[in-house]
Formats: C-alpha cells, sequence, structure tokens
C-alpha cells in the first residue's frame, strides 16, 4: 500500500520531524511510505538520509502559494 504522509510546514527540529524519519528508515511493513511537505522546512539537515522518499521540501512552490 502506498501512503503518503502531508504535513504543510515543518520546522527540522522537533519530535515531528524525529517520528517521521524513523517511520521512513525503519519501515519493515509492506507499505511504501513517501513524504510531502508543500510548506518546506526552515532547517532540512533532518531530510538527510530519507531525501528518497521526500517529494517536494521546497519553501517556495506553486503548490504552497
Amino acid at each position: 500500500m502506498n501512503i503518503l504522509m502531508v504535513f504543510p510546514f515543518v520546522t527540522g527540529k522537533g519530535g515531528m520531524e524525529t517520528v517521521i524519519t524513523r517511520i521512513l528508515k525503519n519501515n519493515t511493513t509492506s507499505n511504501n511510505f513517501r513524504l510531502f511537505l508543500p510548506g518546506g522546512s526552515v532547517d532540512e539537515d533532518w531530510l538527510e538520509g530519507i531525501s528518497d522518499k521526500v517529494i517536494c521540501h521546497h519553501k517556495r512552490n506553486a503548490l504552497s502559494n
């Protein structure tokens, strides 16, 4: 099953980012998780190692506008 997680905006330094990273890195199910961040993230360092599962993480894009 494909599962898209959508979060409008994250700072990059909180607990939500930790949970998202754990879900994407430690998925042992047959589910295919992807992350969509239309509003981006202030600090994008936390996206390292999961960037192949992130659909959009730009601060300024047509959808966020």
